[in-house]
């Protein structure tokens, strides 16, 4: 019986052991080297430097979440018009990339008027109008950060529904089709019914929102790496389509950025408050920052875009009829059996 979902322990398994070394292990670490940042004599970079370097980076910010809010579109329409794909992962892929747009939509607007150049933000925005925006980035309900997580979740479900088409050799597939609007739904009650507890439970909130916001991370890095494991055998055997491989390939690369974002970039920041002082570490956060958004927000939509358009028909050898791979009743990776 344990042999049958052995897969389905190593998935559990491993998640366990990513969230107890980020959640026990390196935040402790990240909160523990913090106090390093106001010990005397540590290297550190004047003021003015750091403010220099700081509005440079903040500039580039804007500029790669303008981009993120100008491609988002395209990812939303790529997977919706591509038949090829199953009607849960269409809608999940689409809800990924709208969220993605919304956040960029929130930074920009609001990140338009604070904008490190010459010239107040009067100039740019008027009182009225900087009261409104941040009124909406900072709202209760809805802030601009809760699009982020949505993201990834809506990302963690497409891992989630694909582990369960290939893995068991196919059995779970058809279960994968079911309530397509609930799974589209899941990532948005989890996340905005989490923030609603911040209020009434501000304590308790507080005490369990890093496992509620990082266990979906190491959930779908799991997920992704033992998909990767069971695809790997059926693309050798000649079992799966050209858009299966692009649909694997954008899933281990969301992994493998959520696993240097959650892992690696703790580690550096850890790191670096124990050797360096106060401006040096606020400018590593920041400088990290750009680089979490040029991966989460402009390369995954990016490759969204490549992996996610519907590839064009091939006419068949003899006459004009053309043929399609259409992995919407099962897909060839979910009927075979190793």
């Amino acid at each position: 019986m344990i042999s049958k979902y052995n897969e389905l322990l190593v998935v559990l398994l491993s998640t366990l052991i990513l969230s107890g070394w980020h959640l026990g292990g390196l935040t402790w670490l990240f909160e523990w080297t913090s106090i390093s940042f106001y010990e005397a004599g540590q290297p550190d970079i004047g003021e003015k430097t750091k403010e220099s370097i700081l509005h440079v980076i903040q500039i580039a910010e804007f500029v790669m979440m303008s981009l993120s809010f100008v491609i988002s579109p395209l990812a939303i329409y790529f997977p919706l018009k591509n038949d090829q794909l199953t009607w849960p992962i269409r809608l999940l892929a689409a809800s990924e990339n709208l969220s993605k747009f919304i956040f960029a939509l929130y930074y920009v607007t609001y990140g338009f008027c604070n904008l490190p150049v010459n010239g107040d933000r009067s100039t740019r925005c008027s009182d009225n109008l900087y009261s409104v925006l941040n009124s909406i980035y900072f709202n209760e309900f809805l802030p601009y950060y809760i699009w982020g997580h949505t993201a990834q979740y809506s990302q963690m479900m497409i891992s989630l529904s694909r582990f369960f088409a290939i893995s068991f050799n196919g059995a779970y597939f058809r279960y994968t089709l079911r309530w397509p609007i609930v799974q589209l739904v899941l990532p948005y009650v989890y996340r905005i019914g989490f923030e609603q507890l911040k209020w009434p439970f501000p304590d308790s909130y507080f005490t369990f929102e890093p496992y509620f916001l990082f266990i979906p991370f190491f959930l779908m890095i799991s997920l992704d790496s033992m998909t990767q494991y069971k695809f790997g055998k059926l693309k050798r055997k000649g079992k799966t389509t050209r858009c299966e491989t692009l649909l694997m390939f954008q899933m281990i690369t969301n992994s493998l950025i959520a696993l240097i974002y959650t892992i690696v970039f703790y580690s550096a920041q850890s790191g670096l408050n124990v050797f360096f002082g106060v401006n040096v570490g606020i400018l590593f956060l920041e400088i990290l920052n750009f680089i979490q958004f040029s991966m989460f927000n402009v390369l995954t939509v990016f490759i969204s875009i490549y992996c996610f358009r519907k590839a064009k028909e091939q006419k068949e050898r003899k006459g004009s009829a053309r043929q399609t791979i259409v992995i919407s009743s099962a897909p060839p990776s979910s009927r075979h059996r190793d």
